[in-house]
């Protein structure tokens, strides 16, 4: 029931917000558990920072993984924040996007992304990739996604929406390269399928690694 409820609200979001929301489904249960494997690393008290956390598909895994951490969510969309306030009494929830959220408790040694970074303006890329770096505890793990295909999608798109996601992807792949090591998984079963990249050690010697 959750799930379909999800759905439908996620829907109507994404007619009303298409470029913020980024997709008409949440995560899918795989892809949930994906991004959510590295809390399962966090001692008791852990502090996980969740930023787009929609309707909380990968909140719910986060808590079953670490229930025992402290997690945070930010989430810009003022409807899906109200309804993971409900459901997740234990989690601080920020009604708003994580460049504009007064956040506390950071910096965070578990951080998780579920922004739409290919529908952004690339200084609002820039923006929010900044915040993350400064929420990123020293050595701790990113995990974030994207969805497959966007390439082949871009063809069909007007010159500057190309050109825009173009540089949103230099971004992201520059950002990848400061961490010691980015490991990247295919997750099929989502719709549509997605790549997780799984960020550790931003700063240490040998940044730069992709497995």
């Amino acid at each position: 029931m959750t799930q379909a409820l999800d759905r439908w609200i996620y829907a109507g979001q994404a007619r009303r917000q298409p470029a913020a929301i980024g997709s008409v489904t949440p995560s899918g249960r795989q892809l949930a558990a994906r991004l959510a494997l590295p809390a399962a690393e966090l001692p008791a008290g852990g502090r996980i920072l969740e930023v787009g956390a929609g309707t909380g598909a990968v909140t719910r895994m986060l808590l079953r993984r670490a229930p025992r951490a402290s997690v945070t969510a930010v989430e810009p969309n003022q409807r899906f924040a109200r309804l993971l306030a409900q459901r997740y009494p234990q989690v601080s929830v920020y009604p708003a996007a994580v460049q504009d959220a007064a956040l506390s408790g950071g910096p965070f040694p578990f951080v998780v992304c579920g922004i739409p970074f290919a529908n952004l303006p690339t200084a609002e890329v820039r923006a929010v990739l900044g915040c993350l770096r400064r929420q990123l505890a020293d050595g701790g793990t990113l995990t974030w996604f994207r969805y497959l295909g966007a390439v082949a999608t871009d063809r069909v798109l007007g010159r500057r929406t190309r050109e825009r996601r173009a540089a949103n992807r230099v971004l992201l792949q520059n950002f990848c390269r400061e961490f010691r090591t980015a490991h990247r998984a295919v997750v099929a079963s989502n719709l549509p399928p997605a790549e997780v990249f799984t960020l550790r050690g931003r700063g240490l010697a040998g940044a730069g690694r992709m497995g």
